[in-house]
């Protein structure tokens, strides 16, 4: 084993573990019970199961390409898979848009935020994005498959790529790509092409527990709640 793939598979299984396990303690935080059950803590839970998906599914491919040298099954499930983690990537940038709405509405409408975004609502938005994200990750693949489109790992410049005749390449690649010719040089190729936005994922999952932890020990000092409700009274006293 050479430097270059000793290197790249260290730092795939370094990425691999810190985007799983940040991601998951988010999880583990809001399902312990300390935490309210609200439309935002939902939604954050999908934006974590979602962020350790891909990176269960994205990271791995490139793992053992580097390590083998070629597909650990074949090319066509490296394809699938391909397609399963960038399909579900696209279905997080959604729930980041929902998420964004979400404390929009709780900051300027926060007398109609519990109409907007009850948990049932919250719910159901959840799944009509997931069953969208899954139609996608069927409807590509065949496409991909039928087509021949499988992609590859290119151990010379580490990168992922699709063959010449594949045209129908999504937007979210086609940004990746652009960024990767700004340098031909490997190291730039891998951490633009795949590291960069699998950290991403990780350190999304860090901003979450910084966040989700704050609010709770909001929630378990009382005596926020009795200042803010008192700083209420004094200025509606005033008012009046």
């Amino acid at each position: 084993m050479n430097s270059t793939i000793f290197i790249t598979c260290s730092i795939c299984i370094t990425i691999f573990i810190f985007g799983v396990s940040t991601n998951a303690k988010v999880i583990q935080i809001l399902l312990n019970g300390k935490a309210e059950k609200t439309s935002f803590n939902i939604l954050c839970i999908l934006k974590a199961a979602l962020n350790a998906i891909i990176v269960i599914f994205g990271l791995p491919l490139t793992f053992f390409n580097v390590l083998l040298g070629e597909p650990l099954i074949s090319e066509s499930w490296d394809t699938i898979c391909f397609m399963f983690s960038l399909n579900f990537t696209i279905c997080n940038n959604l729930c980041n848009v929902l998420t964004a709405f979400n404390r929009f509405c709780a900051i300027y409408f926060p007398t109609k935020y519990d109409n907007y975004f009850n948990n049932s609502r919250t719910i159901y938005l959840i799944i009509i994005i997931l069953i969208i994200a899954h139609i996608k990750i069927i409807y590509d693949s065949y496409n991909y498959l039928d087509l021949q489109c499988y992609f590859e790992f290119n151990l010379e410049h580490l990168y992922w790529f699709l063959p010449d005749h594949c045209s129908q390449v999504s937007s979210y690649l086609l940004i990746v790509y652009e960024i990767m010719k700004f340098n031909d040089s490997a190291i730039w190729r891998f951490t633009t092409g795949i590291i960069a936005w699998v950290v991403i994922y990780g350190f999304d999952g860090v901003i979450m527990i910084i966040f989700i932890k704050k609010l709770i020990r909001r929630l378990e000092n009382p005596s926020n709640i009795v200042k803010v409700s008192h700083i209420h009274s004094i200025k509606s006293g005033s008012d009046h």
